[in-house]
This record gives structure tokens, sequence and C-alpha cells, in this order.
């Protein structure tokens, strides 16, 4: 069964089509016969009931849609559905219909912003560029009929975007959260920016929350950079990934402790003992000192030990006792005195003194061998001497054997002949 409200819409859709022909009746039952015979169709009659319609039909309906548009419990997209009403009211709309809607303008725009208050950032970023579609739209309507109207919508379409859209993630960065939703936020301003022609005015925004941020402070920011996605924030990628890098080169970076722990429990330990050779800071150095200075890891001793920065520790003592403990040992000695700034922290003269110990070692280590060598050919010899002695000593047996068996032979034919 069809409502009231069909039957109400399907005039105002068939007034709207005679305003677009110009009340041509042959126009309008070539678009829309079936309306044109339900109203009658001959031409003064039909002419008649779409006058009689107009009157009783649109302004009432007007009024409607100019209530509608400010009625406080409407949400964004109950404006939009008005607004496209509206738009195409206007193409036609009367001057005493336009000073109404002009009279009201500011405050349709004012409610339909205030919807998008509350909304996520993504969301917002989704509505603001549908409302200024809207508005574009609006203005290029509005301008054919009323210049005033239209330079309102198109001046609105362009504040949507480039100060209310702004304002709205200048407020979400500023208080910006380093976890997973914010990683998605990110990804949609950024998306949405690199739509522009001029990315870096938004992206600027986003750039300086992020110059405000100590990335050597927290673990989330750390971890945070780390895992965003080069191909979903480009720029700000490159942004975030240089200045994380920064914190291990420029040497005058603190880096928390919390970041240290967690870098060398991912197996980058090299990454932290890099850090602590080239760190220029020399209160946080001794504070890093304190925490892993002779703790049995020799590797983070040896960092603080390469670093130039004066600090209140007595590497040399510490050198000293490692020396001591392998005054045998050539190139332990060695190794550990070509470690970098060794040379420089236990002086020019202890320096001279481990290299004739280690050269020392290495002349006796050789005599040592040539000895062994020379004790070992030695052997050899004697082992060839006794092997010679016992080739003379058996063919001395062997012959032995052959005179007795020989003298025994003879004594047998002897015994033989005399029998005879």
């Amino acid at each position: 069964m069809i409502t009231q409200e069909q039957i109400m819409q399907k005039l105002e859709e068939f007034l709207a089509l005679a305003k677009e022909l110009n009340y041509d009746p042959v126009a309008l039952y070539d678009k829309d016969p079936l309306m044109m015979q339900i109203l009658g169709g001959g031409t003064v009659a039909t002419l008649a009931v779409l006058f009689i319609f107009g009157k009783i039909i649109t302004k009432p309906n007007l009024e409607k849609l100019l209530q509608n548009l400010e009625n406080d419990e409407n949400d964004f997209y109950d404006y939009q559905h008005q607004l496209a009403k509206l738009a195409k009211v206007l193409a036609s709309a009367k001057p005493d219909f336009l000073e109404q809607v002009k009279a009201k303008k500011e405050s349709i725009y004012e409610r339909e912003l205030a919807t998008l208050t509350e909304l996520s950032i993504d969301a917002k970023l989704e509505r603001f560029q549908e409302m200024a579609k809207s508005y574009v739209h609006l203005g290029d309507v509005a301008g054919r009929k009323d210049e005033e109207l239209g330079e309102f919508y198109s001046q609105k379409a362009q504040e949507i975007l480039n100060e209310k859209l702004k304002d709205a993630i200048r407020v979400y960065m500023e208080e910006f959260e380093f976890n997973e939703d914010g990683m998605h936020d990110l990804e949609a301003i950024v998306a949405y920016a690199n739509t522009l022609e001029e990315p870096y005015t938004i992206l600027n925004i986003v750039t300086q929350k992020l110059d405000s941020v100590d990335f050597g402070a927290s673990l989330d920011v750390f971890t945070f950079v780390r895992a965003l996605d080069e191909d979903g924030l480009v720029q700000i990628y490159d942004y975030c990934i240089e200045k994380q890098n920064k914190l291990f080169e420029d040497g005058n970076s603190i880096i928390g402790v919390e970041i240290l722990e967690y870098l060398i429990e991912n197996d980058e330990k090299e990454k932290v003992l890099e850090y602590v050779k080239s760190l220029t800071i020399d209160t946080y150095l001794q504070e890093l000192n304190y925490r892993y200075f002779g703790q049995g890891d020799e590797e983070f001793d040896l960092a603080f030990i390469a670093n130039p920065t004066p600090i209140n520790r007595d590497y040399a003592n510490y050198l000293e006792s490692k020396f001591t403990n392998m005054w045998r040992e050539a190139d332990k000695l060695e190794d550990l005195l070509e470690k970098e700034n060794v040379k420089n922290v236990i002086g020019h003269d202890r320096a001279r003194k481990i290299i004739e110990r280690i050269d020392e070692l290495r002349e006796n280590f050789d005599a040592k061998k040539a000895l062994e060598v020379a004790q070992k050919a030695a052997q050899e010899a004697k082992d060839l001497v006794e092997k010679a002695k016992e080739l003379v000593t058996k063919k001395e047996q062997e012959q032995k054997m052959q005179e007795v068996e020989q003298e025994l032979l003879e004594a047998q034919t002897s015994e033989e002949q005399t029998k005879k």
C-alpha cells in the first residue's frame, strides 16, 4: 500500500521535473506518462494541476526541509541527506526561500560540524571530506541562483578542509598516543595528506608533534617507531626512522635504560656498546657506568674504556689487574693492549713494558719451540740408529745361523763317508 509520504515524494519529484522542463506538457508526457495520465492528460488541465500542487506542496515542504536542517537530533548522515535535498530545491528556488536559507545557513553549517566533534580522527577525515564535497555542490547550484549564497557554500567547503579538518588533526596530534590505535590513525592522516597537491600542509602538523617527543625517553615510542609500516606512512616513516637512528649516531642523545635493556634482551647488544663508546654526555655516561661497568661483562667494560669522555672511574687500575692476570699469555696481552683507548689509559711507559713482555714471551716461546724441534729431531735420529742396530743385529744372527747350519751339514756328510 502506498503511503501518503510516498505520494508526496512522487509529487515533489514530478514538480521538480515540470520546472526543469518549463512546464512543457509534451515533454512531461514523454518523461513521465503515468503521472500525466493521473493528473489529467490535457495541456490546460495539466498545467492547472501542476500550479495548484506547486502552491500546495512546495511551500510547506520547503519549510519542513529547513526545519529538518535545524533539528538537534540529526546525525551527520541526516544532514547530508537533507543537504542533498536542499541542493535539488536551490536549482529552482524562489527569492523568498533563498532568503530563508541565507538566514539559516550559518546555523545549519555549525550544527553539522557539531556532529563530528566526538568522532575518531579516521572517521573525521572521511566525514569532513564528504561534508566539503556536499558544500562544493551546494556552492555550484546556489551560485546560479544567488551569488552571495553560492559564495558562502564555496568558502565553507574550503574552510572545512583548510581549517576545520586541520584543526581536528592538530588537536588529535596534541594528545597522540604511541600505540596500535595511534599507528592506525597516523596512517589514515598520512593517506589523506598524500591525496593533496601539497601534502606537507598536513604532514607538518604531524612532524610538529613528533619534534616535541623525546624518542630516546620512552620504550613505547621506541618500539612504536620500529613497528611502523613504510608503505603506510611514507614520509613520516622516513622522518621517524631518521630521528631514532640519530639517537645512536650523534653521541649527544640520552637513550633510556629501558630501551638499552630492550636492545640487549633482543640480541642487539652491539648497538648498545657502540652507543656507550660514542656518548659525550658525561653525567649520563657516569650513570650508565655505575650500572654496567665491572659487572663481569668485559665487552661493556672495554666499551666504557673506549669512550674518551672523562668520568669518575679508575680504568688504569682495572686494566692493570687484567694485564697481571694474563702476564704469561702473549696473545691475550696483545689483544687487550690493542683495544680502543687502552694505551691512552695506561700510559706510554706501561704500554711499552707490556709490549716488551709480549716480545719476551714470544722469544721464549720461539726458543722453547726451537728446542722442542731439536729434541724431536734428535729423538728421531736416535730412533733411526736403534732401527739400524736392530737391522744389523738381525743380519748377524741370520749369518750365524747359516754358518751353524753349514757346519752341521758338513759334519753329517763326513759321518756318512766314514761309515762307507
